[in-house]
């Protein structure tokens, strides 16, 4: 039963593993941490500094007391054991899910609003859900367990994503409400730490084959800061005794070695920007609850990596609400705009500020969220006043380049989204969250997709499985590649882009690859040189060149596209509006029209299957006439 099942079997496969930095351990051991850790760590107001509450922008307050009003008397809805076995009998993690969450975001609703109250009227329903909470079963989702029938051993807790979620979210109502809770009896806070202790604090201390701690050498992503960032929290919260607290913190330092690791220096996250907010982000979650909790004796806002990481958010935009989309990404998100903004501020840049600064101006604050964490709540919650004040931009950089991840990002010009946004990938195919994708390209005009990555669907068992790539949208011939003799490319680090280089100027830039050892070997391929030319005010061009060892089967080009496409003239395809996506001119992809015939396939974009798209998306096929061992051929896009 120790054995823990690694159910995201892919992502520790991630990245090659940069020179031992060891940033936090090499520095901070049990001895030097006890010297600067306070001896009690008191980071906000609780409940009974009434004046502190009532500080908050009335607006903010008023929300959360509107938001839970209706929870009021409302039961936790019940976790019925037959979906949680779901996801081992057919997959769906969703249901059990949806449930899960709701009990976590019910209770977090009510805390907020009665210490906006501070009422008294919601304090059952807060005793409620902390005693539904510590009664449930497990606190480890479904999807994660692990083990082969799915059903959780209590006296085997399992430590993910949601445990340590869980843990810090009772750890911090503890904090901030204990006082109210004694008044009832102090048999609750009592069952709430027992169960902190031996669901999350206790095996994380006692144990070191949880995957994503990365003690067995194995490359880790997001599930390592994100965890950490609630054991730290729930550790400097509710942990009494000095030297576990000691242990706990210099444990959570050594796996944070661990990912930071195994990042790149350019700081790129190749699990895509909407796993950023839990990867750079959380990293930054547990440096600032470091700082906080020794008084900027542990400070990492000056390193080069730290800087490098909370940039790539920004790198990684191309208009609101537009990101970058490589890997398990949608390519629309809303990341978490106070952590940008403190980040920024932590790390002294005014870029990232100010983008974290406009993007909270056009929300309104709120804990509703499924999958909103207390530890956030409460900074963005108590600097409102601050966030609002502050300087405003979005953040439209004219070029980055992301030499470890082999990211290269263009727009035309810097400060506007207008024009032209281009972005490629080299890397390699055993990327956290990977899909089969090195060498994709994706295209926008004045801010609007074009050219797309599909993203990703709802993740089921077959997600995160031997089966991942034969799910459409995470193979090679439903992104921006070529299929090379009917083979499409293959999942591994070893299957990487060769001879990457990458040029930038005023005019124009260059970025090329040999993808050819990204297909295996039946797909017979000895080179395939891509070449990207990017002219910003004009178009972009892709050419390949290629050599063949055999022709056994189709060698195709393939595009995706948001916009619907229609031969016009000859060796013209004109994308325009499909009813949801459109641009104000004319977009024009321009083919050898001799060397090809050209065929369209429309994508259905089902709401049940999870993609973001709003409307259905088409995949362009371009089959050559007549198939060389090798050759050249060229396509340009460009808006008319």
């Amino acid at each position: 039963m120790r054995k823990f099942m690694i159910i995201l079997c892919f992502s520790v496969l991630s990245m090659t593993v940069n020179a031992q930095r060891n940033l936090f351990s090499s520095k901070w051991n049990g001895t030097e941490i006890e010297r600067v850790l306070a001896e009690r760590w008191r980071p906000y107001p609780v409940y009974t500094d009434r004046t502190a509450w009532e500080n908050i922008p009335r607006e903010a307050r008023n929300r959360m007391v509107n938001d839970a009003t209706n929870l009021l008397g409302k039961p936790y809805d019940f976790l019925p054991f037959n979906e949680y076995l779901s996801f081992v009998r057919d997959g769906n993690r969703n249901r059990y899910e949806k449930i899960y969450f709701n009990r976590r975001s019910q209770l977090l609703q009510v805390l907020m609003a009665e210490c906006s109250e501070g009422s008294e009227r919601f304090r059952d329903d807060i005793l409620n859900g902390i005693w539904a909470l510590c009664e449930e079963t497990s606190w480890c989702i479904p999807a994660h367990i692990g083990q082969k029938d799915g059903v959780p051993v209590p006296e085997d807790p399992v430590v993910d994503l949601f445990a340590a979620e869980t843990a810090a979210l009772l750890a911090w109502t503890d904090y901030i409400y204990g006082s109210e809770l004694d008044r009832v009896s102090p048999i609750i806070r009592q069952r709430l730490r027992q169960e902190i202790q031996n669901r999350v604090l206790k095996p994380f201390l006692e144990r070191n084959d949880f995957w994503w701690m990365g003690f067995d050498s194995s490359a880790v992503n997001n599930w390592n800061p994100w965890i950490v960032s609630n054991i730290l929290q729930s550790a400097l919260l509710i942990e009494n005794k000095r030297s576990v607290q000691i242990q706990l913190v210099a444990k959570s330092l050594r796996c944070l070695d661990n990912f930071t690791n195994g990042y790149p220096d350019d700081g790129g996250c190749d699990e895509g920007p909407s796993y950023w907010g839990r990867a750079g982000g959380s990293l930054f979650d547990c440096l600032e609850t470091l700082y906080s909790a020794t008084r900027g004796q542990i400070n990492y806002y000056s390193d080069p990596l730290v800087k490098n990481i909370g940039q790539y958010i920004y790198k990684a935009f191309i208009h609101e609400p537009w990101y970058i989309n490589f890997a398990d990404a949608p390519a629309q998100i809303d990341p978490d705009a106070y952590v940008i903004y403190s980040y920024g501020k932590r790390i002294g840049d005014g870029l990232l500020t100010a983008f974290g600064a406009r993007l909270d101006s056009a929300k309104t604050f709120t804990v509703s969220r499924r999958l909103q964490s207390i530890g956030r709540s409460l900074p963005h919650l108590f600097g409102l006043k601050e966030i609002r004040e502050a300087r405003q931009s979005w953040p439209y950089n004219r070029d980055a380049w992301l030499p470890d991840l082999q990211v290269a990002i263009a727009r035309a010009r810097s400060g506007s989204s207008q024009g032209l946004f281009f972005a490629a990938k080299g890397g390699h195919n055993g990327e956290s969250h990977n899909h089969n994708d090195v060498g994709t390209f994706i295209l926008y005009y004045n801010g609007q997709p074009v050219i797309v990555d599909a993203g990703v669907g709802a993740y089921t068992a077959k997600t995160f499985s031997a089966e991942r790539y034969t799910i459409w949208s995470m193979q090679s011939q439903y992104h921006n590649l070529p299929t090379i003799n009917g083979i499409l490319q293959a999942a591994g680090t070893e299957f990487a882009a060769r001879d990457v280089s990458y040029s930038s100027d005023e005019g124009s830039v260059r970025f090329s690859m040999d993808i050819s050892r990204c297909y295996p070997a039946t797909a017979a391929v000895d080179s395939w040189q891509r070449i990207y030319e990017f002219k910003r005010n004009k178009e972009l061009s892709i050419t390949d060149s290629y050599r063949l060892k055999e022709i056994k089967g189709i060698t195709s080009w393939n595009f995706i596209t948001c916009l619907k496409p229609q031969i016009t003239s000859s060796g013209y395809v004109t994308l325009s509006s499909n009813g949801k996506y459109s641009t104000d001119r004319k977009i024009i992809l321009r083919f050898p029209n001799e060397e090809f015939s050209v065929r369209f396939e429309e994508i259905v974009m089902a709401p049940a299957d999870g993609y973001q798209w709003e409307s259905n998306i088409y995949r362009i096929v371009f089959i050559p006439n007549l198939v060389n061992f090798s050759n050249r051929c060229r396509f340009t896009i460009m808006a008319e």
